[in-house]
């Protein structure tokens, strides 16, 4: 209940008691032991300090969760987003190097090594910032496959974002209009 009102109070533009649910939310998931919420709770807090601009406390909720999700044996399950949304914070703090290695480590644990869609757009998306450019398509053009035609509004804003970015790194204001 904490971590959804958390997020809730966030969105509404209460970021600082949005930010203090969110934290009880992980801490009581960690009181309370084994349970997924061990990996949710600061996975959602990542997100949310991530869209509040406080990118290395959302470094730091991010890697809570890679852990738990390790200690948990939820790996697979939660491992590719953990690393998608590690890797994104890396890649907007400028530590291109350490976001590729985070994320290949989520895609390590697809068999497929395609990852989901917030990966695959997370990975294009620093390629396309790298300049890329055919590699970042690729991975776009994955993120397109995994959605199948239904995309979560979120990550159809953020896949839309990443495109827009690849278009201004190939000087096509245009295209990323």
């Amino acid at each position: 209940a904490r971590n959804v009102l958390g997020s809730i109070l966030v969105a509404l533009g209460d970021v600082e008691s949005g930010m203090a649910h969110l934290e009880q939310s992980a801490t009581l998931a960690d009181e309370a032991g084994q349970s997924d919420m061990r990996v949710i709770a600061p996975y959602n807090l990542a997100v949310n300090l991530a869209m509040a601009g406080r990118l290395r406390e959302a470094r730091d909720a991010a890697a809570r969760g890679v852990e738990a999700a390790r200690t948990e044996g939820l790996q697979r399950r939660y491992g590719m987003d953990l690393a998608a949304l590690e890797g994104d914070v890396l890649t907007r703090l400028g530590r291109w190097d350490e976001a590729a290695t985070v994320m290949d480590a989520g895609l390590a644990l697809d068999p497929s090594g395609r990852g989901t869609i917030y990966l695959a757009t997370a990975r294009g998306r620093l390629e396309a910032l790298r300049g890329e450019l055919s590699t970042a398509r690729r991975w776009f053009g994955l993120a397109d496959d995994l959605a199948q035609g239904q995309i979560d509004a979120d990550l159809a804003g953020y896949l839309a974002r990443a495109r827009a970015e690849a278009a201004l790194v190939e000087d096509d204001p245009a295209a990323a209009l």
